[in-house]
């Protein structure tokens, strides 16, 4: 039942945000949240203390939320929602409403780090998406955003929050996959989401909050939910600086304990390092006075190095400038802003804008600081010693200044080009493909590219050498001074000086939270996750059974409906730079659509890979059947007297069952199969049984019952279970135990018979209302029409004792000295003897639609039966409705005979699904007067297959008088209909022709 809870409870207004409601997260390090410790029951949501750190609230206002378990309810319009399936703590955080509502929550992060900002976070969560009677979507959209606060004093509806669309969800119209079903019971449809905010600085106590906003519009009927799970987030911290090459003013004396590096210059003879937290720190030469940072400087968020000076780009767009100033070079042009790069040459400057216009300043007497007439659309530019370089937009370089050396004649053609540097009289191009192209002078080999190599992502010149930095972290250099320290690698950036060079170190990725198994059921969404560390965004590669899976390269990899192909060991590579690292093996298994536990001494619970299209089970003393779609058998474990071996061919099967030792089949024909043990002669077949609809299975005995409501029994008869009371009639299903059997009547009670110690046989006084019947070993249960379940026989393990309130059940059966029930739900109740063998069921277990026990095993059938597809013919039908004495006889079961005499063929009453032996010809549909219009209507039997449908009109009935009507009807619907007109009297016929 849905309520709107908005009528039910009072709105609460935010509470005070305290200083410790928040989640630290210092330098390197990390969040998670799994959601499992929401509570499952209603309670009130109280910020910062429901879940530490969280804060929530409605259409923007500072609205306190309440949670709901999901499992009491549907709907709670403008509340926080505890998601979770029925049975499992697996729980989400998310919001779920039958009306139009925004509603947030947020997450309080706070920098714990003393020195280091927050420059960059990697979030990673799934979106579990729940519904209720609604698979549409209404408007439905959920955004992802994020806000900086020094100290967070209002409520989350205050502010400016910068939306991140890649893990946001917009107008969403569908839901995807499943069908409608409860929010308690239904499986979530999952996409997981990875994203990557940058460009943070987030000092020393303060905070950023990242907020899930959901949004939807009102639409009649029908409840939805969207929830978060599985939250990773993950700080990524830049690392240290290695240098080498020539150290004659200490360039290479990389500061002691310098860490928390994001960005690397390097000069002539000195080298500059800037960190974190927006600090510089320098070292090497420095008489000009280009390693005095300028006392203040913050907000750093570039540099450059020059001969003697030194640039630092602001996170405002101005730049400021240090160091020798001969030719002007550190006097910053008045006024210049928006600048997004710099760049120093030997006594020059250059900056970036906006715009993708050049402004240079300093030495310009080889054009080095003239920018070309008209030059635009620069998106990267580079200085030399005394000539300069800019990438554009559209990939092409331009270059000006000294050209001694052909250092700016740019190679004709050249585009692609992705990044550019510049060296004393060289320059360096690296195109989108990995590949390099080099011009100027090549004294000491520094423009001839070594052979074959690719995957280059950075480069650097100065002097008369050249740097690449590859993809795998490793890093190439050629010309002058040029060796580079073995066993380099984890290198995230390079700088080239004079004549040294220096790289940034990361930190190789390490995994905080392993990838888990998952035991699963078929259909089933799955979503594997890995939480990584490392100074630079990871990437990722999932491998099942170690081959890689195309396309699963995020943080999260999600599988659909899940099936058995699935089943397998998943790993993930996680690479950065710095290194590589493989997660723990998690070993996916996907069980179903048949689930089976219990004891598994012969196999039984071992159910065959592959198995599908289970429209029916049976369980027996150590062995296991079902009953597939197409009308075929398969069984598994004991067969020591063959009762796990189906007969060859055995094929148009509508029912089965399972005794201790024996197996029986229902047939389309009405005739029944039975094999296994036979001792008792239990699977010898009465002679002529047919008719049957109905068939059960005991300790040594078969039951049986026919079409008109008898019964038929055989086999082991010592406590007078096969002797059937007399007179027994109107039976509508049968049970079968260890000694006793049981009957249920058209009119709900029921009747047993045969051995009756402990009062098996003794039906309880009054019972009535019964739908449904089971027996076991020595106990018997019974199903009433109002969902709950009596039980009476031997109880010493409780196999008798229903559980207190149990309620709603559809199906029951019965083990040797337990009992099981199916409720509407699709949950499974188990109760009475178990010593870790048969039960309890397994947790989870989703959307049961059939059960069955055995003597100490239980199956479980998850998902929809699959329906009965084999056809019947007239011959299937002949066979089952007539004796084997009389199908022969055409003028018995022929398709023109009429052996009940009611004027209605055999061909006619197959036509129809008529008992050709009951003369009940008003089954037969019937035409009828429909307006203006004479006619009928009718749809023909399922699975009847090689008959054509017609019919006939008169207005006389005399032979020629008859007319064809047009069957109007599609399908297996058939309409035929003529207008009345004039005609006063009109006769019509139904005609059906057989093969």
């Amino acid at each position: 039942m849905f309520h709107n809870l908005a009528t039910l409870f009072p709105l609460l207004a935010l509470s005070a945000i305290t200083a410790t409601a928040q989640v630290a997260l210092p330098a390197g390090g990390f969040y998670t949240a799994d959601f499992n410790t929401l509570p499952s029951a209603s309670v009130w949501w109280t910020d910062g203390t429901t879940l530490p750190g969280w804060y929530a609230g409605t259409n923007g206002t500072a609205v306190g939320s309440r949670i709901m378990v999901s499992s009491a309810g549907e709907s709670a319009s403008d509340y926080l929602y505890s998601f979770a399936a029925t049975g499992t703590p697996e729980r989400a955080l998310g919001a779920v409403s039958s009306t139009t509502n925004t509603l947030s929550f947020a997450v309080r992060l706070a920098n714990s780090s003393s020195t280091m900002p927050i420059t960059s976070l990697s979030v990673g969560f799934a979106y579990e998406i729940w519904r209720k009677d609604l698979l549409t979507a209404p408007n439905t959209s959920v955004t992802l955003t994020y806000q900086k606060f020094a100290a967070h004093t209002g409520n989350i509806g205050t502010g400016s929050w910068t939306p991140v669309p890649a893990a946001s969800l917009a107008n969403m119209s569908a839901f995807p996959g499943g069908a409608s079903g409860g929010i308690a019971s239904n499986p979530p449809s999952t996409q997981t989401m990875n994203a990557e905010i940058t460009g943070l600085s987030i000092g020393l106590n303060e905070e950023i909050w990242l907020r899930w906003t959901i949004t939807r519009a009102a639409t009649a009927g029908g409840s939805w939910g969207i929830g978060i799970d599985d939250l990773s987030v993950v700080r990524r911290d830049a690392g240290t600086v290695t240098a080498w090459g020539g150290n004659t003013a200490g360039q290479t004396n990389v500061p002691v304990g310098l860490s928390g590096v994001r960005s690397i210059a390097a000069g002539i003879y000195h080298s500059l390092a800037l960190k974190n937290d927006g600090t510089l720190v320098t070292w090497g030469y420095g008489m000009y006075g280009h390693l005095a940072v300028p006392s203040g400087l913050s907000g750093v968020t570039a540099i450059a190095a020059g001969y003697d000076h030194s640039m630092a780009l602001k996170n405002d767009g101005t730049v400021v400038a240090w160091g020798d100033n001969s030719y002007g070079r550190t006097t910053v042009p008045a006024g210049l802003s928006g600048v997004t790069a710099i760049a120093t040459g030997e006594a020059h400057s250059m900056a970036l804008k906006s715009d993708g216009t050049v402004v240079p300043w300093g030495r310009d007497d080889y054009g080095q600081a003239t920018v070309p007439v008209g030059l635009s659309g620069v998106k990267a530019i580079a200085a030399g010693n005394i000539h300069s370089a800019a990438l554009k937009s559209d990939g092409t370089v331009v270059a000006w200044g000294n050209n001694d050396y052909d250092q700016t004649n740019v190679p004709a053609g050249l585009s692609g080009v992705t990044a550019i540097a510049a060296g004393y009289y060289h320059n360096m191009a690296l195109k989108s493909d990995g590949t390099l192209v080099i011009w100027g002078p090549n004294w000491y080999g520094q423009t001839t590219v070594p052979a074959g190599l690719s995957g280059v992502t950075a480069i650097a010149a100065n002097g008369n050498y050249s740097v690449a930095l590859k993809s795998d972290g490793t890093v190439v250099a050629w010309g002058d001074n040029v060796t580079v320290p073995a066993g380099l690698s984890g290198v995230t950036a390079i700088a080239a000086g004079g004549a040294h060079t220096l790289a940034l170190l990361g930190t190789a990725p390490a995994i905080i939270t392993q990838p888990v198994s998952q035991y699963v059921f078929i259909g089933a969404n799955v979503t594997l996750t890995v939480v990584a560390s490392g100074s630079q965004i990871p990437t990722y590669q999932w491998k099942k059974d170690t081959v890689d899976i195309p396309g699963a390269t995020g943080a999260g990899y999600h599988i659909a409906s899940v099936q058995p192909s699935d089943t397998g060991s998943y790993t993930v590579a996680v690479t950065n730079p710095a290194g590589t690292v493989t997660s723990d093996a998690a070993t996916l298994t996907v069980n179903g659509p048949v689930v089976a536990w219990g004891g598994n001494g012969f196999d039984q619970t071992t159910v065959p890979a592959g198995l599908s299209g289970v429209a029916a089970l049976a369980a027996g003393g150590s062995h296991s059947v079902a009953l597939k779609g197409d009308g075929t058998v398969v069984a598994w474990g004991a067969s020591w007297a063959g009762q796990a071996t189906v007969p060859a061919g055995l094929s148009g099967v509508t029912a089965i069952a399972a005794g201790s030792n024996h197996s029986v089949a229902l047939k389309s024909d009405g005739t029944v199969a039975a094999w296994g043990y036979n001792n008792y002669r239990q699977t010898t077949v009465p002679a002529g049984l047919s008719g049957v609809t109905a068939i059960a299975a005991g300790g040594d005995c078969t039951l049986a019952l026919k079409s008109n409501g008898t019964v038929a029994v055989w086999g082991r008869n010592d406590y007078g279970q096969t002797t059937v009371p007399g007179g027994l009639s109107g039976v509508t299903a049968l049970a079968a135990g260890a000694y006793h059997s049981v009957a249920l009547k058209s009119d709900g009670t029921v009747v047993a018979w045969g051995y009756n110690g402990y009062g098996i046989a003794t039906v309880p006084a009054g019972l009535s209302g019964v739908t449904a019947i089971a027996a076991g070993a020595l106990h018997t249960v019974a199903l009433k029409s109002n969902g709950t379940v009596v039980a009476w026989g031997e109880n010493s393990t409780g196999g008798t004792t229903v559980p207190t309130g149990l309620s709603g059940v559809t199906a029951i059966t019965a083990g040797s000295s337990y009992s099981v029930a199916l409720k509407s739900d699709g949950a499974v109740v188990v109760w009475g003897y178990n010593d870790q063998i048969q039960g309890p069921a397994p947790v989870g277990l989703p959307g049961v639609t059939a059960i069955a026990a055995g003597d100490n095993h239980t199956l479980a059938l998850v998902g929809p039966a699959a329906p009965l597809t084999f056809t019947l013919t007239f011959a299937s039908w002949q066979a089952s409705e007539f004796t084997p004495t009389e199908v022969p006889d055409p003028d018995i079961s022929g398709p023109d005979a009429d052996p009940d005499m009611d004027g209605l063929k055999n061909i006619i009453e197959f036509a129809f699904g008529l008992n050709p032996k009951s003369g009940v010809s008003l089954q037969v549909p019937q035409a009828q007067r429909i307006g203006v219009d004479f006619g009928v209507t009718f749809t023909e039997p399922a699975r009847i297959t090689g008959l054509t449908y017609g019919a006939e009109w008169s207005t006389t009935m005399t032979a020629g008088s008859w007319l064809s009507m047009t069957d109007t009807g599609s399908g297996g619907t058939h309409t035929f209909s003529v207008p009345t007109s004039s005609h006063s009297e009109m006769f019509m016929r139904l005609k059906v022709t057989g093969p």
